[in-house]
């Protein structure tokens, strides 16, 4: 059976390169075996690495989303913080011919991980949190700098002239959350152009020989709670703050930043 590339076509519009929920605990907690991985996907994952002196925790495994892309959920967990992050698993370079890296498009990937990320939250084991954070990468493949700018410039208050050859703006708009006033949330947003370059190994030799490079129109989204609270969020507001989280994430390419 062939196995669907984890990749997108060019004509299509934007992709996700990664998304990730970081949680922090409210107090440092003891870190031990756990099957949160198993217990969202529904199985072992493929990989697990424990490191007691360093206290860190890492299980990973390809996961199939409902489009046919497969992503790879990894979960990296220390004392003082919890990420979760679904990305695009290791590929070939034949699979990446007139692609770029991806996880598909984001009506299918954020629903998904939100549902893996709410099941973990409502199993009950995991620490008390005190803040919650929601990040996202979005890319579109365009055939030059130019074409970069003139995508972005319905989302931004300001783009470059064309002959510009960077760019990056980034804003931050703290708002109260619209579940829980008393919850501050940060609205941070990055937009930007960049350049993918795609390299080939020789085979039989330690060669490396370029193989193309892609320019991109990149959007970052990132959503967290007051890094300044210390007190715990009730579980069953977390659920809350990621659902308002995951659905301002969902609207990141399609329109500029909240006042």
């Amino acid at each position: 059976m062939t196995t669907p590339q984890t990749t997108t076509n060019r004509d299509e519009l934007w992709v996700i390169e990664s998304l990730r929920l970081t949680a922090f605990p409210a107090a440092p907690f003891e870190l031990r075996p756990n099957d949160w991985w198993q217990g969202v996907v529904g199985r072992e994952p493929d990989k697990q690495v424990y490191r007691a002196g360093d206290g860190v925790r890492q299980d990973s495994g390809a996961i199939q989303l409902e489009d046919d892309h497969q992503a790879l959920l990894v979960l990296n967990v220390t004392a003082l913080r919890i990420d979760w992050m679904l990305v695009a698993p290791p590929i070939s370079s034949i699979e990446t011919i007139g692609s770029i890296p991806s996880i598909g498009a984001p009506t299918v990937g954020i629903p998904r991980f939100q549902q893996l990320m709410r099941e973990w939250l409502q199993r009950g084991d995991a620490p008390p949190l005190c803040r919650l954070a929601f990040g996202a990468v979005f890319l579109r493949s365009v055939p030059d700098l130019p074409a970069a700018y003139e995508l972005l410039a319905p989302l931004v208050p300001w783009t470059p002239e064309p002959e510009a050859t960077d760019f990056l703006l980034q804003i931050n708009h703290p708002r109260p959350s619209r579940v829980e006033p008393a919850v501050t949330i940060n609205r941070l947003s990055k937009w930007q152009t960049a350049t993918m370059d795609f390299i080939a190994l020789v085979p039989g030799t330690p060669r490396l020989i370029p193989e193309r490079r892609d320019v991109v129109a990149r959007i970052e989204a990132d959503l967290s709670s007051d890094a300044g609270r210390s007190e715990e969020i009730p579980g069953d507001l977390v659920v809350d703050l990621l659902g308002e989280m995951a659905e301002e994430i969902s609207e990141g390419t399609t329109r500029g930043p909240r006042r």
